[in-house]
């Protein structure tokens, strides 16, 4: 007969080995993820700088023995590294949009590697093709994420000067549940006479808002500010316009603008410079500029 002590001890020895057995499993499992992981870090390494010149990311599919998307991770980290290298350099970012085409080849879900690979493309290394390139990819692979969308829509707006088309791509965001209402904001303004430098400022805040990475918001800042530039300038040069015809030549200065009464006061340049009017051209500058984006 077996007593109720007896049960206690039967139960409780169960349990402790049980609990020997799910430890060790657990143990298996972080030993196994741990060679997964430094074996996806040997075949990366031994890419090195060859991975640049791969036609495409189907060799690396078939040498990734199953881990695609543990090297699609690593290939990110470096396409990052690259980026943020490039950027504080010399700015040439050839090799980016492969890096971005092998990492999404090897892991078509990764969101992030289309949503920021394309706004980099387009907004710093002018690879606007590319950059709709990979949004198209990432579109047809993620077709629920609105994101993806809406950064085709900006290229299209923005660098392809094609609105209906741009319209489209804002649309189809808008349609997607969860789109936040800033982005359906911007589909209706698809189809009004919005200035191309207001909806292009609107985009590139919202970006920079949600990003994380401290180098990309960097770039983007840069760019809202560069076309805050060009929107100043373009007001002005309408005020330089009416002194012109109230005093029947350009002026000198800008402060001239001042004094005359047409504005209170020169807008801030967002660099921390000023505008003027250059003395040997006479054509209106920043002191801080150099543009490289069209």
């Amino acid at each position: 007969m077996i007593t109720g002590l007896d049960f206690d001890k039967t139960m409780r020895r169960r349990l402790f080995i049980l609990l020997i057995i799910a430890c060790a499993v657990l143990m298996v499992l972080a030993i196994h993820q741990t060679q997964q992981r430094a074996m996806a870090s040997r075949i990366y390494a031994n890419m090195g700088e060859k991975l640049l010149y791969l036609p495409s990311g189907k060799f690396i599919k078939q040498a990734s023995l199953g881990m695609d998307a543990a090297i699609a991770s690593l290939l990110w980290v470096r396409a990052v590294i690259y980026f943020g290298t490039h950027y504080t350099t010399d700015k040439d970012y050839r090799w980016l949009a492969h890096t971005l085409d092998v990492t999404t080849t090897l892991d078509p879900g990764f969101r992030r590697a289309y949503r920021i690979g394309g706004m980099l493309l387009s907004l710093e290394a002018n690879h606007v093709d590319d950059s709709i390139k990979l949004l198209e990819k990432g579109i047809e692979n993620n077709p629920d994420d609105w994101t993806l969308y809406a950064a085709q829509g900006f290229n299209y707006f923005y660098f392809k000067e094609d609105k209906e088309k741009a319209a489209e791509y804002f649309t189809r965001a808008a349609r997607i549940p969860g789109t936040p209402n800033h982005i359906q904001r911007l589909a209706a303004r698809m189809y009004a006479q919005t200035g191309k430098l207001d909806m292009a400022m609107s985009y590139l805040e919202s970006l920079a808002e949600e990003t994380q990475d401290k180098t990309v918001r960097e770039a983007l800042v840069n760019r809202y500010k560069e076309l805050l530039i060009e929107k100043h300038k373009q007001w002005l040069e309408t005020v330089i316009q009416d002194y012109q015809e109230q005093f029947g030549e350009r002026p000198q200065t800008l402060e001239a603008l001042v004094s005359a009464g047409l504005i209170h006061q020169l807008p801030p340049e967002p660099f921390g410079g000023k505008y003027i009017i250059h003395p040997d051209t006479g054509q209106l500058q920043s002191t801080k500029e150099d543009l490289n984006w069209p």
